[in-house]
């Protein structure tokens, strides 16, 4: 058939409504439709299409538009409301490539109970993974992938997880291992992570569960479609909507059901583009109870750039980043004195029913829309007695709730164009003037938009994945990944004279030095008109055609096994934790942490790191899992260390040094931080200190080398021996906090639960530093050695002395990248005395009393700022508004600056505050452009989220959000002329 007379159908499944368009090949509408979405999906999807079947017949005189239909793209919610509904889902086994890594977090971690109990078949852990450069972790063993195959199979599950460090980085061994278990096991059906998410191993492999517990239902779902379509007698392919705008085929549906997650309000943006005619905009889509409210950047939604929570479980596949508000059509208003509330309440559907202008009871924003003449609809004069000042109050609210939600999505203070589509679009004036906004547009067919960004025929190829610049270029590595993105649109059906790159975002991973580049590219192209429909030749009367027999027979039967059991949810979607109180060992005085314990650290932890230091998440999953699996850990007073029954010995500090965005991905093994505390043990055992004269013959035994201004002793049998030879008995009997701040709060707490030792209430910073020359301790007087660095593969470095701790900094930092960016550290053995003298005393208390306050605030619906201040003598600058984010890296720091709009008490302030990884400096900016310093480094100053009290991290902060912005006083021990030489402002390069 002539390509001009070709037209395509769009389908937008609703919660409320079903609409469907036609369009021409030109991408005008035909016809269109809205109908009521009924429970079964199917039935209002055959009413829409008839129905524009019908019109299109109608309005082009000719009634075989069947015949010209080329393809039907259907927009679905159905997927995403099994999981937030617990139902129809298949029980999923994992099989994570990983060994020796990633252990201390298994797969599941931090699954609601009740999800997790609908979905979760069996665990397994077993060697394989690569590094961020590539380099293999561990070879896959295939004796340990069959013998998993065959557990699989006698648990009776069909359904598998496969994911593997750095997968997306390198797919081979995931791929590999799942042709070994199909060989075992042919009636299975496989989910390898790396096709489903980006970076993130914990994410990635909790997308990759969802999606492989959705396709039994996926299966019968699309079946029931293309079952439709043949009722209609439609000879077309069927395809559906992608959270990223595009398209994906009924065959890649199947396989792939989670990236239709947010089709809805992907397809509401691309529509409005679409008939707007503009690409770069705000899209607001207003409907019956609620407003979506994106950003479209080259026509396609603004991708989010922050875990996403689907049914509670954190994931990290593509997905608009849209702001939903309680502001729709059917939205409830009401008005205390001369305040006006809207939402969160609606009637919803049943608007017809309820609002005043149908004869309802209740006041609602399409009453103040018929009332103020925004719309004709119903009966006006049930209206007639609203006064002039509430309609103009009741409008006044509704723009300022659409400034508000606006001002959040955008990237800039730039104004950019507005576009209202959605039914709900009456209620804002189209020559309205909105703060932000240069021009408002109110496109034709505004009220189908999401049937129109449907029946749009583009797909797309997009890579996430971490490079090695050792020995490539970056611009040669930004070609490669260009050209993988291409192949992959190519690949989907993409014509490819039409592909182009339409996003190319590199974030340099910090603590690197520049040797690593995390690079996201998505390219987009045209969908070939005859792609599906020479390709596969799909006939519609047998479904099982769609994927291979063996698939087809496996979906049915698991999904006839599952469609009508009710799962057992009487274990609760997981909340905020139970709150506690301390427990205390009567005759020891320890404090035994729990999970409440541990939420509360990892808060105000976050609040102490400044901004930087790594989220504590990963590490407060692995305190929790080692309290649930019966350890103990115990945080004791500094002044307890001389006391019974720890008797007399040293504190010693450990860490984990790398990147914290490698940590994501390769998760920590529980024995790295454990063999670096080992080695620095026996050193002290043997009385192998810093200070310690050795002779000739020892430092020939011990094979001691000088690198780098290092003495440095390798990890050999040899070496264990002799140093085992000079054993003395001194003792380690505690460990200690290296930084309070950000993500190394929670590792002292997990090695002291693997080896049963208690932490001291302390730490060396008071907050988060980058360096280890930070470190209050050496500061002062300690030498930071023996140190010792170790990776889960058994790799190890020891330093026996250094010139300095910066040099000892640089040493291991060199060496931390030749173990993948991500080791345990321990180091600087210290006497109790010099504990007590040396280090910031109460860190742990401190950080937990920080985020209990914050818990019980957000439990109070009180202030969680006020929560933070009355804790700390700390000043609240000013709560305001990211106005603006500029990021620089350089020499594997994140460096940069934030700019906020903010408010006192008593007057407006614009501030900015400059970071390098942790924030800086603040400085207030007067409207002459004039600045003043309202606080520095070393003193703590954080950004908190002012709704939650969630600390907001320098690699995440963004425009728009809605922060405070707080100092603390830091301990006193950094203010002396002595530590502001390596803390202060000069150490940061500042005169």
């Amino acid at each position: 058939m002539d390509k001009n007379q070709s037209l395509i159908i769009g389908v937008d499944v609703g919660g409320t409504n079903t609409d469907a368009v036609i369009i021409n090949h030109k991408g005008e509408v035909v016809t269109w439709s809205k109908c009521s979405t009924t429970d079964d999906v199917t039935s209002g999807v055959v009413h829409a299409i008839n129905d524009c079947i019908a019109k299109a017949e109608d309005k082009l005189g000719d009634n075989k538009v069947k015949q010209s239909i080329r393809r039907v793209n259907i927009g679905t919610t159905h997927f995403i409301n099994a999981v937030l509904q617990r139902q129809s889902l298949a029980k999923v086994a994992i099989i994570r490539l990983c060994l020796p890594a990633s252990v201390d977090v298994p797969p599941f971690t931090d699954f609601p109970a009740d999800l997790k109990s609908c979905i979760h078949g069996k665990t397994f852990m077993i060697h394989g993974g690569y590094e961020f450069d590539g380099r293999s972790i561990s070879d896959i063993n295939k004796d340990e992938i069959e013998q998993c195959a065959r557990d699989i199979m006698d648990c009776n599950l069909k359904n598998i997880v496969i994911s593997g460090i750095f997968s997306p980085v390198n797919p081979q061994q995931e791929k590999n291992a799942a042709a070994i278990i199909r060989q075992i096991y042919p009636r299975c059906s496989i989910t390898l992570s790396h096709t489903i998410g980006h970076i993130s191993i914990l994410e990635r492999e909790n997308a990759a569960i969802l999606n492989e517990s959705l396709k039994p239902l996926s299966y019968h779902t699309i079946c029931a479609f293309r079952k439709t379509l043949s009722d209609l007698n439609l000879q077309c392919p069927l395809y559906l909507t992608q959270n990223d705008g595009t398209l994906i085929s009924s065959q890649q549906a199947i396989q792939f059901p989670v990236f239709t997650f947010a089709s809805g309000s992907t397809n509401s943006m691309r529509g409005a583009a679409h008939l707007s005619g503009l690409t770069d905009a705000i899209v607001v889509d207003i409907g019956g109870t609620s407003a979506d409210v994106g950003t479209i950047v080259k026509g396609f939604p603004r991708e989010a750039s922050t875990r996403i929570q689907i049914g509670g479980v954190k994931t990290n596949f593509r997905i608009p980043d849209v702001l939903s508000i309680p502001l729709g059509g059917g939205s409830i208003v009401k008005q205390h004195t001369d305040q006006i509330i809207i939402g969160p309440t609606s009637v919803g559907y049943q608007l017809t029913q309820k609002a005043l202008i149908f004869g309802g009871d209740t006041v609602t924003t399409s009453d103040i829309a018929v009332a103020a003449g925004l719309a004709d609809m119903g009966d006006k004069s049930n209206v007639s007695h609203f006064q002039p000042e509430f309609i103009h109050l009741a409008l006044h609210r509704i723009k300022t709730m659409l400034e508000d939600a606006i001002d959040q999505v955008k990237v800039n203070t730039n104004q950019v164009p507005l576009i209202l589509v959605g039914g709900g679009s009456i209620l804002i004036k189209s020559h309205e003037n909105i703060a932000g906004i240069s021009t408002t547009k109110l496109p034709p067919f505004y009220y189908v938009a999401n049937a129109v960004g449907a029946a749009l025929s583009q797909v797309s190829g997009s890579v996430d994945h971490v490079v090695s610049l050792e020995s490539l270029e970056r611009d040669e590595a930004i070609e490669q990944s260009k050209s993988q993105a291409i192949s992959l649109a190519i690949e989907h059906g993409a014509e490819p004279t039409t592909v182009e790159i339409v996003e190319i975002t590199e974030l340099p991973v910090t603590y690197v030095a520049g040797k690593a580049l995390r690079i996201k590219i998505k390219a987009v192209g045209e969908l070939v008109f005859n792609y599906l429909d020479n390709a596969s030749n799909i006939q519609l009367s047998s479904p099982d055609e769609i994927i291979p027999q063996i698939l087809s027979d496996l979906y049915e039967e698991i999904y006839d096994s599952i469609s009508n059991k009710v799962n057992d949810t009487s274990e609760q979607t997981q909340s905020e934790p139970e709150l506690t109180t301390k427990s205390i060992d009567p005759i020891t005085g320890e404090w035994i942490l729990n999970e409440w314990d541990i939420e509360c650290i990892s808060i105000g932890a976050g609040i102490l790191g400044c901004g930087g230091g790594g989220s504590p998440y990963i590490g407060r999953l692995r305190a929790k899992n080692a309290i649930k699996n019966g350890k103990k850990i115990r945080v004791i007073d500094a002044n307890k260390l001389k006391s019974s029954p720890y008797g007399s010995g040293y504190a010693v500090s450990v860490a984990f040094m790398g990147a914290p965005l490698i940590e994501l991905e390769k998760l920590a093994s529980g024995t790295d931080t454990n063999a670096a505390f080992k080695a620095v043990e026996s050193l002290v055992a043997a009385n192998l200190m810093s200070d310690v004269n050795l002779d000739p013959d020892q430092i020939e035994q011990l094979a001691i080398k000088e690198e780098d201004d290092v003495k440095v002793l390798y990890n050999t049998d040899d070496t264990k021996a002799a140093i085992e030879k000079l054993n003395r008995g001194n003792k380690i009997i505690a460990l200690l906090c290296a930084e309070i701040g950000g993500a190394n709060s929670m590792e002292p707490l997990v090695v002291g639960a693997s080896l049963d030792m208690p932490i001291v209430d302390a730490d060396g910073m008071g907050r988060a530093f980058p360096e280890l020359q930070m470190f209050t301790p050496t500061i002062y007087g300690n030498q930071p050695c023996p140190c010792s660095l170790a990776d889960c593969k058994g790799n190890q470095v020891t330093a026996l002395s250094c010139k300095t701790a910066k040099s000892l900094e640089n040493f291991m930092r060199k060496h931390v990248i030749q173990m993948g960016c991500f080791a345990g550290l321990a180091f600087c053995p210290m006497k109790p005395e010099e504990v007590e003298t040396r280090c910031v005393l109460g860190s742990i208390a401190r950080s937990h009393k920080l985020g209990e306050a914050v818990l019980k605030a957000r439990k109070a619906s009180s202030s969680p700022i006020d929560a933070i201040l009355q804790c700390e003598a700390g000043t609240l600058l000013a709560t305001g508004k990211i106005c603006d984010v500029n990021r620089i890296i350089s020499g594997g720091f994140t460096k940069g600056l934030v700019k906020i709009q903010g408010v006192t008490q008593c007057q407006k302030l614009n501030m900015e505050i400059e970071f390098q990884n942790e924030n800086l400096m603040v400085k207030s900016i007067s409207p002459s452009g004039k600045s003043q310093i309202l606080a520095a480094v070393p003193d703590l100053i954080s950004i908190i989220d002012s709704d939650t009290g969630e600390p907001i991290t320098t690699d995440t902060v963004k425009y728009g959000l809605r922060v405070a912005v707080i100092t603390i006083p830091c301990a006193p021990l950094l203010k002396t002329p002595k530590a502001l030489e390596f803390v202060g402002p000069k150490a940061f390069g500042y005169k």
